[in-house]
């Protein structure tokens, strides 16, 4: 007790890292609330499972295969970027970057070699759980292209519906709305408003997307204002 409050202390392992992944989608609430979430949990004796989409994505070896070669691409970048930057300051920057992408590669790669053995979907009584790790791994960087994003909500498709397949396909071939076969072609859809919803978007994204391109002006965001008040309506932001 101190000054008459009860004073729990708890074992912090991945608090953040599964407030971040587990809750801050599903409620749309910041990552830092998120992992307090998780702590005022853990005091209270409750344990944290994986959502089954999660460990559905932990053995799908494709996806995990994709997610390699996102960080073997970025790291391939980078080093070619430290090579050529002459700005103490900025080299040192893309270094650091470099070394989080080597930890991340090595990490799935490693995961990715003992996949015979399921990974665990439970947390023990400590709270550790390395399977939250390479989730957090998986996931950030290959479909949020950052390594800690502000946002995390275009993560709730794939812990809500599983749709991490769709959103691979999408950002490993990625096309414009308006795609054809020739310029021509193209340019004709483009003035026409007649474009093709790229698949794997969450929905209320899908939304958005076809007011912005609404061919009758009358029916698209007039101002600035507009869309900045529709987004958090929609909890988009």
């Amino acid at each position: 007790m101190l000054k008459g409050v009860e004073v729990i202390e708890i074992n912090p392992p991945y608090t953040s890292v599964i407030g971040m992944l587990k809750y801050a989608p599903q409620l749309s609430i910041d990552k830092h609330i998120a992992g307090a979430y998780v702590i005022g949990r853990r005091a209270l004796g409750f344990k944290e499972d994986m959502p089954e989409n999660y460990e559905k994505l932990l053995k799908d070896r494709t996806y995990l295969e994709f997610a390699l070669k996102r960080y073997e691409e970025r790291e391939k970048e980078l080093t070619e970027l430290v090579e050529k930057e002459t700005n103490e300051y900025k080299r040192n920057a893309l270094e650091s970057e470099l070394r989080s992408v080597e930890n991340a590669r090595k990490l799935l790669t490693n995961f990715i070699q003992s996949l015979q053995s399921e990974p665990s979907g439970c947390e023990g009584a400590n709270g550790r759980n390395p399977a939250w790790q390479v989730l957090k791994v998986a996931l950030l960087f290959p479909i949020l292209g950052k390594v800690l994003p502000r946002d995390l909500s275009p993560l709730k498709p794939v812990l809500v519906e599983g749709v991490w397949d769709r959103m691979r396909d999408f950002l490993e071939q990625p096309q414009s709305p308006f795609d054809a076969e020739d310029e021509q072609e193209k340019l004709r859809r483009n003035k026409l408003v007649i474009y093709n919803m790229p698949e794997g978007i969450f929905p209320k994204v899908q939304t958005l997307l076809g007011l912005m391109l609404e061919k009758d002006h009358e029916k698209r965001f007039k101002t600035a204002k507009e869309l900045i008040n529709y987004m958090p309506a929609q909890r988009l932001l």
